[in-house]
């Protein structure tokens, strides 16, 4: 037996009420602005770790410009010691997921990232990537705080 039109036009109207009345839920992940400044930091004095940085900045039409400049701290014999690497490019998100391929400012280096953004952070995880740093991590994003007067 098939649905006539008129159960159709009723479960149809039914689901568009209740998707209005919750509309807040049903936010396109794309409106969302992932723009801003994220942090990776795992350095402890001594110990090693990364202090990593991305930029995003959103382009209009689901573009993206991202930044990214690492630090990746290690022990060589008694002294601590680094590695800096940096990279640029365009990217492009697709529901929460951007991909992207770095490219080293004045080198050769290149870095395939997918990055998905969550609240307040985003997961980077990176594929041949030749930037001297991984930019591999959860980063949170940089909250601006208000001075107290």
């Amino acid at each position: 037996m098939r649905p006539t039109l008129t159960f159709v036009t009723i479960v149809f109207a039914f689901l568009s009420s209740i998707m209005a009345q919750h509309k807040s839920n049903f936010i396109e992940p794309q409106a969302r602005s992932v723009a801003g400044k994220y942090a990776y930091k795992t350095h402890r004095e001594g110990k090693g770790g990364f202090e990593n940085y991305l930029e995003v900045e959103n382009k209009g039409n689901g573009k993206l410009y991202i930044s990214f400049s690492g630090t990746y701290f290690y022990r060589a014999g008694r002294d601590e010691t680094f590695h800096e690497g940096n990279g640029e490019g365009d990217g492009r998100l697709k529901g929460n997921v951007a991909t992207a391929i770095l490219t080293e400012e004045g080198g050769d280096g290149k870095c395939k990232v997918t990055l998905t953004f969550g609240n307040n952070q985003v997961t980077v995880k990176s594929v041949n990537c030749d930037l001297n740093v991984s930019p591999d991590g959860v980063y949170k994003r940089e909250i601006k705080q208000r001075l107290l007067r």
